[in-house]
Parts: structure tokens; sequence; C-alpha cells
């Protein structure tokens, strides 16, 4: 019934009773069979057998000694001017190095501004393909990374070179995504994208445009030429018909 009650294994209770037996503090009594076998064993104990612990002596704290030093403002004044008493400034955080894949620090999985260039690095490296696509879910991967047990630099690279993007859950997913759209109202490009393919782009079109503009005009002034040459000849032909 003790294993009942308690919710305990019967071989647990065995062995605490074979326990209490030992240090005396049960004593099993003779009983008939039949009672043995109706209301089970019959025990005694024996509560001074239980191994204690000698009692504690209060301590009471004895009369304060007379301090011979005066506590007064002057000596508050004197030790906060000592620039020995005073707290030693933290250590300065040393400055990180450039980002690298082939040296990949925690820190640059939490900053997008480290990310990027990690990004660029792996595109070169053939970790995975450029693309719209790739770039978040190589932020999602670092939010992953950073927000699970273990070393993140590890869990981070497992992801992106094993392209394991079904192991970042809907909710990294969505702070990939805010953090992609917040990069590209805030820098004017899109992330990953090199700020030299911009420019090239840009100049590319400007030119194309330049280009377009001056084939349009060259083609009104030919027609303007070809109108101001018709137009005599008109004239000379209705006068001869006069």
């Amino acid at each position: 019934w003790v294993a009942q009650v308690f919710g305990l294994s019967v071989r647990a209770v065995y062995a605490a009773r074979k326990w209490l037996m030992g240090l005396g503090v049960l004593t099993q009594l003779p009983v008939h069979q039949f009672v043995m076998n109706r209301h089970g064993a019959l025990f005694q104990v024996s509560v001074a057998a239980l191994p204690g612990k000698p009692p504690r002596r209060r301590r009471f704290a004895g009369l304060l000694k007379r301090s011979t030093r005066s506590c007064t403002s002057k000596n508050q004044i004197k030790k906060n001017n000592n620039p020995a008493s005073r707290p030693r400034p933290g250590l300065r955080k040393e400055a990180l190095p450039l980002p690298t894949i082939t040296n990949i620090q925690s820190e640059d999985l939490r900053r997008l501004s480290r990310l990027e260039p990690l990004y660029r690095q792996a595109v070169r490296a053939k970790w995975l393909p450029e693309s719209e696509q790739n770039a978040r879910n190589f932020i999602a991967a670092a939010i992953r990374a950073t927000s699970v047990l273990g070393d993140p630099v590890r869990v981070f690279v497992g992801i992106v070179k094993r392209q394991l993007w079904h192991h970042v859950s809907q909710a990294q997913e969505n702070r990939a995504l805010d953090a992609f759209a917040r990069h590209e109202r805030k820098t004017g490009q899109r992330f990953g994208a090199a700020p030299s393919a911009n420019g090239l782009q840009s100049e590319a079109v400007h030119k194309l445009v330049s280009e377009l503009a001056a084939e349009v005009s060259i083609r009104d002034s030919k027609a303007e030429v070809r109108g101001g040459a018709t137009e005599p000849s008109r004239r000379h032909s209705s006068e001869s018909s006069g």
C-alpha cells in the first residue's frame, strides 16, 4: 500500500524498508501467519534510532568595537579624490576583423552590415547561387543559427552549404523578410547586390536613352530637310501651270 499511496515502485519500497531495518528504525514483530497473510507484517518504529545532527548553538554577536577612524565628510571627499581608490573602467572591446567566410564570427551573424559581405563571398565561393530568394534565406539562416543552442557559426555554415532552408521556422523567416526590406529602404539597394552593379546598370540605361534621343533628333532633322526641299518644287509647278 505504500507504493500505491506515494506512487513508488514496489522494489523501491522494499529497498527502503531493508535500509531502515538495517539502521534499527524498523523492527519486525512476530505475528501469526494468518494475520500476516491478511494484513501484512507488523513493524515497530524507533525514532531514537534515526540518525540526527547535534543541535546548533545560537551564536550571538559580541559587542561592537569602537572604531578609531572617524567617518567624516572630509574623509569621504579625500577618498573620492584619490585616483587609486576609483574603480577601474571596463575593458574596451577590440575591433572586429573584416568579415570573411574563412573566419566567420558570431557577431557577423547579428549585423546586416557584416552579413552582407559574407553573402557576396559565399556567392563567389559557390556556396549558393545569387538570387533575391537566396539572399533572404541567407539572412534567415543567420537568425536561425543565433537563436539555437550550440555553436552559431557551425549551424549557420551547415544550413547555407547544405541548403537546409526547411530548418528555418516561419517566425524566423518573417524576421528575415523584415530585415531584408528594412535594409533596402535604408540603403536604397537590395541586400547582397554589389554597389558597382547598380552604377553600371544606371550608366547603361543612361547611354541607351541618350542614343535613342540622338536617333530621334536626327530623324526629325531629316524630315524637316525633306519637307523644306519639296515645298519650293510645288510652288514652281503651280506657277508654271498658271
